[in-house]
């Protein structure tokens, strides 16, 4: 795991956080810096002056010692973090694995279905433009075969053409 600290150079506040590998680490870097309309003071610092902050990071073994950390610095005028757990869910999200119960995810499987077949009009648009996309045809470039955006694409990925 990649453990990682943004510091703003000239504040001297800073985020702790973590992520799986060094992917996920600039997944998250990436996410941070353009993440839209947040309410996070961090997200804003960050934006408003990404050339400010210096990006660190270290391996550790797991989440008990972003936790550690956290629990260090959590509540001080210097760390945005507003939870000293590692998973997120301090600040009013739902544990990792969180399920709804089964009453619920009926409920709202029975408001979208509702929704999609009272709007007729929703449905007209969607089958127009479907129908629009599905009737471009695009030529094959090595066999000539006229087929649409998403069956050339395949098709020129699996070496099918007939030449």
């Amino acid at each position: 795991m990649i453990l990682y600290t943004a510091t703003n150079k000239n504040t001297g506040r800073f985020y702790i956080g973590s992520a799986a590998s060094v992917k996920h680490y600039i997944a998250r870097r990436r996410y941070h810096l353009t993440l839209k309309n947040s309410t996070w003071e961090f997200h804003k610092d960050l934006q408003s002056n990404p050339e400010d902050w210096v990006w660190e990071t270290s391996e550790i073994t797991d989440r008990s010692e972003e936790e550690a950390i956290l629990a260090l610095y959590v509540g001080s005028k210097f760390c945005y973090n507003k939870s000293s757990k590692a998973d997120g869910s301090g600040f009013g999200g739902r544990p990792k694995g969180y399920q709804h119960k089964v009453s619920t995810r009926e409920k709202q499987s029975d408001s979208q279905a509702k929704n999609w077949e009272t709007n007729d009009t929703r449905r007209a648009v969607v089958s127009a433009k479907m129908k629009e996309t599905n009737s471009k045809k695009e030529e094959c470039p090595n066999c000539g075969k006229l087929m649409n955006a998403g069956n050339l694409a395949r098709h020129i990925r699996a070496m099918t053409c007939q030449k």
